[in-house]
C-alpha cells in the first residue's frame, strides 16, 4: 500500500504524535509512507526527524493520483480532504474534543469535506455519535481508539505511606483546557509536603501562563514542592511519569488522551475527568479515577485519601495495566488502521 500523509503540523503533541506513531508502524510492516510538508512551519516540526529515521519519506510535491489512499489527520485538514478533489481514496481522521466545534466556528474547516472523505475516523463514538453527529454527511464510519506504545521503562513502586510526599505528575501544554490551575488549586488545599508535583508542558507567554507562574511562586513560598520542567521529549516525560504515583489530568475539553493511555500501560493511577470519552473508556474508581471538570476540592479529595491509603495506588494502577492491554496497546491500534487503511484503498468505503 502507498499512501500519503498530511497533518496541520509535525511538533511532538498528541495528533502529530499519533499520526507518527501509526505511519511508523505501517512503514515496519512494509507499506510505502510519505510525509506532506509545505515547505514552511511543518518542514522544521520536531517529528520530522524521527519520520525520517523511522522509513518515512518526507515530500513537498506530489501527485496525489499516484498513491493508494490520502490520510488527513485532524479536522483542520479537511482543506486538505477537498483538495484531493476525489483523484484519490481518503481517510479523514478526526481528533479534536469540543474545541473542533470552536474551529467549524472560527470557519477554519472546510465543511465539504465532511462529505467528500472516502472514510471519516474518530477515536470515541461519543465524536461520531454526539460531538459531530449533525456535520455527518453519510455513514461511512470508524471508532479506532487510540494507542501508545507498551513502556519500556519498569515503572518505580508506589512510595509507601508516612515514606515521604505522594509524587504527582501533569503533562500537557499550560493551557486553561488542560486544568493546569485546577492541580495547582488542588494542591494549595493540602499541607505541604503530603505532595509533589513535576508540571510538563509548552508554556507560551499568554495570561494564562502568567497566573500559573505566579500560582507556582506562592504554593513554593509556602513550602510546596513544585518542579516546572517545559517542553521535554516523549520520552524524557515517560520517565517522570514512571517515577510517578499519580498522573494528575484535569482536562476541561479532551478525547481519552495518549497521556492517560500511556500511565494506564506503566501501571499508574490517573486522575482526570468526567467528560464523554473518558467515560467511555475508564471505569471509575477501577482503571482511574474521574472527577467533574474543573473540580479542584474533588481532586484535593482523593490526593489525600491517596496520600493516605498507597496500596490503593498498585490496585487502581494494575487494573489500568490490564485495561491498557486489553484496549489501547498501540499495536491493536495500529491493527485497526491499517484494516481501515486496506479496506478504502481496495475500494470498501
Amino acid at each position: 500500500m502507498k499512501l500519503l500523509a498530511v497533518s496541520h503540523d509535525y511538533d511532538w503533541s498528541g495528533a502529530p504524535l499519533a499520526l507518527y506513531r501509526v505511519l511508523a508502524g505501517l512503514v515496519a510492516r512494509g507499506h510505502e509512507v510519505h510525509l506532506l510538508v509545505d515547505g514552511g512551519e511543518t518542514h522544521t516540526g520536531s517529528l520530522i526527524k524521527p519520520a525520517l529515521a523511522a522509513g518515512i519519506a518526507v515530500v513537498d510535491g506530489v501527485a496525489v493520483g499516484d498513491y493508494d489512499l490520502v490520510l488527513c489527520n485532524t479536522l483542520v485538514m479537511g482543506k486538505a480532504v477537498v483538495a484531493v478533489d476525489q483523484r484519490a481514496p481518503v481517510v479523514w481522521w478526526v481528533l479534536e474534543p469540543v474545541f473542533g466545534l470552536d474551529l467549524i466556528d472560527q470557519g477554519k474547516v472546510d465543511f465539504r469535506a465532511f462529505e467528500l472523505a472516502t472514510r471519516i475516523v474518530f477515536p470515541t463514538r461519543w465524536q461520531a455519535s454526539t460531538l459531530y453527529s449533525g456535520f455527518l454527511k453519510h455513514d461511512r464510519i470508524s471508532v479506532i481508539p487510540l494507542g501508545a506504545p507498551a513502556p519500556e521503562l519498569a515503572p518505580a513502586p508506589p512510595s509507601p505511606e508516612g515514606d515521604g510526599p505522594l509524587r504527582l505528575v501533569h503533562i500537557g501544554r499550560v493551557e486553561h483546557r488542560k486544568g493546569q490551575d485546577v492541580t495547582l488549586e488542588a494542591i494549595s488545599k493540602l499541607a505541604p509536603g503530603q505532595v509533589e508535583l513535576d508540571l510538563l508542558g509548552a508554556a507560551k507567554p499568554t495570561p494564562y501562563t502568567h497566573e500559573i507562574k505566579a500560582k507556582i511562586n506562592e504554593l513554593c513560598a509556602r513550602g510546596h514542592v513544585i518542579r516546572p520542567h517545559g517542553v521535554v521529549s516523549n520520552d524524557a516525560a515517560l520517565a517522570v511519569l514512571s517515577r510517578s504515583d499519580v498522573l494528575v489530568a484535569p482536562t476541561r475539553d479532551d478525547l481519552l488522551n495518549l497521556t492517560v493511555v500511556e500511565a494506564m500501560g506503566l501501571a499508574r493511577c490517573a486522575i482526570t475527568t468526567s467528560l464523554p470519552p473518558m467515560v467511555e473508556g475508564l471505569r471509575d474508581g477501577q482503571d482511574a479515577i474521574l472527577i467533574p471538570s474543573g473540580d479542584a476540592e474533588a481532586l484535593s479529595g482523593h490526593l489525600d485519601k491517596l496520600s493516605r491509603d498507597r496500596p490503593r495506588l498498585s490496585t487502581i494502577g494494575a487494573e489500568a495495566r490490564r485495561s491498557y492491554e486489553a484496549h489501547f496497546t498501540l499495536r491493536a491500534h495500529i491493527d485497526a488502521m491499517e484494516r481501515v487503511l486496506h479496506e478504502v484503498a481496495q475500494g470498501s468505503s
